[in-house]
């Protein structure tokens, strides 16, 4: 059971966060990050005792960290994965920022992700400073998806991989060329997303690629705003591979 402190089984049906997953060692008591509740998740067999490659998940609206955390008990790659609460109450659990299904508002979306970005910043920065080295990968689902674009868009120091997943980012989210190095960003989206539809991240995309981002989308014919099948399967070992490479060097 690893050195971790308590074992949750967390079966992840709830609109936020809609990874299928298993058992999993996660450890609820740890220090906040950037003022932010989180839990630990140790996954590949490592223990907490070890120098071991950092993964900061958001997760999406509605959701709780322990929701979240427990599918990546599946992860094949010796990390620890932080999760981290959102700030807002929703329902029976947290949301990033205000956001409705269906969202007709984009320069509003624009702005609450960009007033969000601050906390999630903040969270990135105390990561690396209490598990310096290598630098975090970011990743997310839903409003979590949407909040590692906007990292890797206007944050790329901070990370060394982006991997969102069922977000975009607005036609009037400002996308312009790196002025450094940028990281990889690899999403993935669910063709028959209905929540958040793939052509948002396809348009996302396509406007990284246009302004110089290493960025990539792989959809799933049948997939709507879950995390299952063949698009959980690649994403997490896509989020291994990520975890075992080696960054640029690039320090916050």
């Amino acid at each position: 059971m690893g050195n971790t402190r308590y074992l949750l089984i967390a079966l992840l049906f709830v609109a936020g966060c809609q990874l299928r997953g298993e058992q999993g060692d996660i450890r609820s008591d740890a220090p906040a990050l950037g003022g932010a509740r989180f839990v630990e998740v140790l996954t590949g067999g490592a223990t907490s005792e070890e120098d071991l490659p950092v993964v900061v998940a958001l997760h999406g609206m509605g959701s709780t960290p322990e929701k979240f955390a427990g599918a990546y008990a599946r992860l094949e790659a010796r990390a620890r994965v932080l999760v981290p609460q959102a700030p807002l109450p929703k329902g029976q659990g947290w949301s990033w920022f205000p956001y409705q299904v269906g969202e007709s508002d984009p320069a509003g979306l624009a702005s609450r992700l960009v007033d969000a970005e601050s906390r999630v910043v903040a969270i990135l920065r105390d990561a690396h400073g209490a598990h310096p080295g290598e630098l975090p990968v970011v990743t997310g689902f839903s409003q979590g998806g949407m909040l590692s674009f906007v990292v890797a868009v206007r944050h790329p120091e901070l990370v060394r991989e982006a991997l969102p997943v069922g977000g975009y980012l607005p036609e009037v989210f400002p996308i312009t060329a790196p002025t450094g190095a940028s990281v990889p960003v690899h999403a993935f989206h669910g063709e028959a997303d209905r929540v958040v539809p793939v052509a948002g991240a396809r348009l996302t995309v396509d406007r990284m690629k246009e302004n110089g981002f290493q960025a990539t989308l792989s959809s799933y014919p049948g997939i709507d705003h879950h995390i299952s099948g063949d698009l959980a399967t690649d994403y997490l070992a896509a989020l291994s591979a990520a975890v075992r490479a080696k960054s640029s060097g690039l320090e916050p």
